[in-house]
């Protein structure tokens, strides 16, 4: 049997484009100045790695991503110039 619902959003949660969550459409949906944070607790990650590591992790992660979402809005406009 797999994690129930509630045991995989309170200890088994992914970085960003780890998991199948369409985060490119939240992204868009979100205001531009909208403040956002990453809240993903992992039991594996924390039993595996220390906190500094995890913080690392959890930044490079969600830069990459967002970082590569970026990329098709820049590609888009600097094309229409």
């Amino acid at each position: 049997p797999g994690l129930s619902p509630g045991e995989e959003a309170r200890a088994h949660r992914l970085l960003p484009g780890e998991g199948a969550l369409p985060l490119a459409e939240v992204l868009d949906a979100v205001a531009p100045d909208a403040v956002l944070s990453i809240e993903a607790p992992s039991a594996v990650r924390r039993h595996h790695l220390g906190m500094a590591r995890r913080a690392e992790l959890a930044y490079t992660t969600a830069r990459r991503w967002l970082d590569a979402a970026a990329r098709p809005q820049q590609e888009h406009a600097h094309a229409l110039h």
